[in-house]
């Protein structure tokens, strides 16, 4: 019985990557060489100077902003 489970473990774990083999093959065929590229996200540091809200004192920082967000570019 022990022998039986062992010889189907291993049926199993052959067809497994056989299966993965061809889809890997499968895939890399398929694949046109077209696939759309991310563009990051373009971003700008803003200096903003020391303020006083109403009775809260702001010290400068930098804010950053995103001024274009990330995009997918095709391919041509």
């Amino acid at each position: 019985m022990d022998r039986f489970v062992h010889d189907e473990r291993d049926d199993a774990a052959k067809h497994a990557k056989e299966e993965a083999s061809h889809e890997a093959e499968t895939h890399a065929a398929a694949s046109t060489g077209l696939e759309p590229r991310l563009i990051p996200a373009r971003t700008e540091a803003r200096w903003v100077p020391d303020q006083i809200r109403g009775s809260t004192f702001v010290p400068g920082h930098f804010e950053y902003v995103i001024v274009e967000g990330a995009r997918w570019e095709t391919g041509k």
